[in-house]
């Protein structure tokens, strides 16, 4: 009977590895995952802070300046002492206004969904999903209601004229 030689193709499966594969020799170091996957982090990275610079370098565009960060909205709001600084103010509360009151319209029309199809209710808690959507209502509607209490007050300190909403909405529909 003849064995076939270790080199012979067919005496390995595809999967046993070339002799000296599975592991490198003394005093080789092999790399490590950081070292692997180095080159593919470099690139992303490099574009995320070239994005940035970018961003940061070019002035933001004059319809952009309502909108706000988080912080600079808190410092803005801490140091407003001009009338524009308090215009600047009232426009983002009456934007946060129109937002919030969407997002209560929006979680209205859930909650009758939700109402109105009560084989989607779970059986385990049969009122769960109508508590979340009653939770989002009230929630959206007191948020709307405190931005509408600031946007008065910064339109009082900017000497803004305060049109009612009823005319607000007479005015865009002309």
């Amino acid at each position: 009977m003849v064995r076939p030689a270790a080199t012979d193709i067919r005496s390995r499966s595809a999967f046993d590895p070339e002799p000296g594969e599975c592991f490198p020799g003394p005093g080789v170091r092999g790399k490590t995952k950081g070292e692997k996957h180095e080159k593919q982090i470099t690139h992303p990275v490099l574009a995320v802070v070239a994005f940035t610079s970018a961003s940061i370098a070019s002035p933001s565009e004059p319809d952009q300046s309502d909108h706000f960060t988080k912080q600079q909205l808190k410092s803005l709001a801490a140091t407003a002492s001009t009338p524009e600084d308090h215009r600047k103010l009232a426009v983002y509360y009456e934007q946060e206004v129109e937002r919030q009151t969407a997002e209560a319209q929006k979680a209205e029309q859930e909650l009758r969904a939700e109402q109105a199809n009560p084989a989607r209710r779970s059986t385990k808690q049969p009122s769960g999903r109508i508590d979340y959507f009653q939770y989002e209502v009230a929630h959206h509607r007191k948020a709307a209601e405190k931005a509408q209490s600031l946007a008065a007050l910064h339109e009082e300190k900017a000497g803004m004229v305060r049109v009612p909403p009823f005319l607000q909405s007479l005015s865009r529909a002309s």
